[in-house]
């Protein structure tokens, strides 16, 4: 029988194996931007319904590099915010500064909000 510190482990594990794909994405990608004279690489992201997709990416990448970015963006803020695509959703906005090789997310996620009464035999 698998136990709780067994499956713990195990997600971090994984957690930690995905993370370290992610760094050497991001150094790979970093190296790219920087030759391609990219200073600041913005994109907006969105999800709702179980999908989602990159959105308003920065121009002036070739086609292979910027999918390759996009592709990065969903992983990154999917790595911070796990199944935010599902239900009613969730945004964001995705800053790289090349140069100080810092990153701001601004995320957002959305949900409905209900107030509900019951009275009954009044």
């Amino acid at each position: 029988m698998t136990s709780v510190a067994d499956i713990e482990a195990s997600m971090a594990a994984a957690k930690a194996e995905a993370d370290a794909r992610m760094n050497d994405e991001r150094a790979s990608l970093l190296g790219r931007l920087r030759k391609a004279g990219l200073s600041v690489v913005e994109a907006q992201y969105n999800g709702y319904g179980d999908s989602g997709d990159v959105e308003d990416i920065t121009s002036g990448m070739d086609g292979d590099l910027e999918k390759a970015v996009s592709e990065f963006v969903w992983d990154f803020a999917y790595s911070r915010h796990p199944g935010f695509e599902n239900n009613m959703g969730g945004q964001g906005v995705f800053t790289w500064d090349i140069d100080a090789d810092s990153i701001v997310l601004d995320h957002g996620d959305n949900y409905i909000e209900t107030e509900q009464t019951f009275e009954e035999g009044l």
